[in-house]
């Protein structure tokens, strides 16, 4: 479940009221240190209260400063939270001006992801003993290759000109990713790459679906 500013402050601020407040303590440790420390209990409430108030208002802020743009990109695409925790991370995100933007920014965390599974590719293939393996992370290598080298450049580029044109190489730089993953399965031979693939796919299809806000 995630859990919005608004609700984690509800959360905390019950579970610390329900924790200290002496008034409504069942428990016979909660009691005992009511009864002992009635002053300090007291004090305790205050102070950590006043830290869960600071902490809600922190994380009220940084949302607050999430541009329409972001809000409205992110809410059609279909995975919010990633999309909007990774154009946050990114200052250039609060200044965009259009999903153009907006979507070259992300296709960047693509290509982020994409050469962190490279070099996993590579110094996977220098380890293994498995000749299946290694075989199969020789293909896996040459496609997330051809992503890095080809696919999304060619994207960005594009971009400018074509965001249906850049949504369509963003397409075929997925489609190499499910072949590295499909060519495990087809060798029967357990995955090592899964949840890489996955991460970097996931990604690009932010990127899509942010450009296609502006030609779909």
């Amino acid at each position: 479940m995630i859990i919005t500013p608004q609700f984690q402050f509800q959360w905390d601020f019950h579970t610390l009221y329900d924790r200290i407040n002496c008034q409504f303590q069942t428990s016979s440790e909660a009691i005992n240190y009511c009864t002992t420390y009635p002053i300090m209990a007291k004090w305790n409430f205050i102070a950590i209260l006043f830290l869960a108030l600071a902490n809600s208002f922190s994380a009220t802020m940084a949302a607050e400063n999430d541009t329409n743009l972001m809000l409205w990109g992110c809410s059609a695409s279909t995975n919010r939270e990633l999309c909007l925790t990774l154009l946050r991370s990114d200052p250039r995100s609060f200044g965009a001006k259009g999903y153009t933007e907006l979507g070259k920014i992300m296709v960047e965390f693509a290509l982020a992801k994409a050469e962190e599974t490279l070099s996993f590719v590579t110094s996977s293939a220098n380890k293994t003993t498995d000749k299946a393996v290694g075989t199969i992370l020789g293909v896996c290598h040459r496609l997330y290759d051809r992503i890095i080298r080809e696919h999304i450049p060619n994207a960005i580029e594009t971009s400018t000109e074509s965001e249906e044109s850049a949504t369509r190489i963003v397409g075929d730089a997925v489609l190499d990713e499910e072949n590295c993953e499909k060519e495990f399965s087809r060798n029967h031979v357990k995955s090592v790459l899964t949840r890489r693939n996955n991460d970097f796919g996931d990604i690009a299809v932010l990127a899509q679906e942010l450009w296609f806000l502006v030609w779909g």
